[in-house]
């Protein structure tokens, strides 16, 4: 009963439009996941299972799950439409062809919109695919006509449906092996709260360097060091350390961790500028 009106991406687990119910008019966000990874009675279950915990969440930093079926094989869910808005992935890939960097204000607003969506779904589920493309931006008008920018964040729930060997071998072979916990492979799929912490340092890493962290990666504060403090290092070192025990173990850890960190860059911009005004006094 859904009239398409445009295609909005695809990722590993589908391709989403945007639909109009014929019956309501309403506009939905609709996911149709590939056949190959939902493929028989137990897949179709745990499909079933998973969309009922992602219809759990009442929270506004987390994209509305309405309902799921079958259309010829192929299974598809609702969600939330986010109109007017755009995925993290493009506004990195914007700032980066235009050479510049993502304001600090912005990347503080995005990490911690995202840590309020975890600290809610850990309460049910583990995202385990949390990467820029699932991470919706849209503005808000407050009361003084100011432009805020909110977060919504996308498929909560449904990498769970696909069994470990076959996510962790398509998504090894994707970018989307930048955000991966190493706990998570095929060999050994034990992913924790924690293992969604380990993706959004690697998110934060590419939201303040432009690229994701590979291999024996640069310190933020070492590149934008006019900008940054150390404690923006310490914050991401701590979400991205190998070993899940040295990691943030909760979404409230890294946000109290997140909140000393930038107000020490802020504290750090507000002490550059008093200096540079008192420079310009004297002379």
């Amino acid at each position: 009963r859904f009239e398409v009106l445009s295609r909005l991406g695809e990722g590993m687990l589908g391709a989403v439009y945007c639909v109009r119910d014929t019956k309501t008019s309403e506009k939905f966000a609709l996911k149709l996941m590939r056949p190959k990874l939902v493929a028989d009675d137990l897949d179709v279950n745990r499909f079933n299972h998973e969309i009922e915990l992602a219809k759990q969440f009442d929270h506004p930093c987390i994209a509305k799950v309405f309902e799921s079926g079958e259309h010829e094989g192929t299974l598809y869910y609702t969600m939330e439409l986010v109109e007017g808005g755009e995925s993290l992935r493009h506004l990195l890939d914007r700032y980066k062809s235009r050479g510049e960097d993502l304001p600090i204000e912005e990347v503080h607003d995005i990490l911690d919109g995202t840590l309020e969506a975890l600290k809610h779904a850990h309460k049910v589920c583990i995202h385990r695919n949390l990467k820029p493309e699932n991470i919706l931006l849209y503005d808000v008008k407050d009361s003084q006509d100011h432009l805020i920018r909110k977060v919504k964040i996308t498929d909560f729930a449904i990498a769970n449906i696909v069994s470990p060997t076959i996510f962790a071998t398509s998504y090894l072979n994707r970018e989307g092996a930048f955000y991966l916990a190493p706990e998570m492979n095929e060999f050994r799929d034990k992913a924790a709260e924690n293992s969604d912490l380990y993706s959004l340092g690697a998110i934060l890493y590419e939201m303040l360097l432009s690229e994701p962290p590979i291999g024996r990666y640069e310190m933020p504060s070492d590149i934008r060091s006019s900008e940054l403090t150390t404690g923006i290092d310490d914050l991401i070192e701590i979400a991205l350390a190998p070993n899940p025990q040295d990691r943030f173990q909760s979404a409230e850890d890294m946000q109290s961790a997140s909140e000393q960190a930038f107000s020490d860059v802020y504290a750090s911009g507000d002490s550059n500028w008093q200096r540079t005004a008192l420079l310009l006094a004297i002379l």
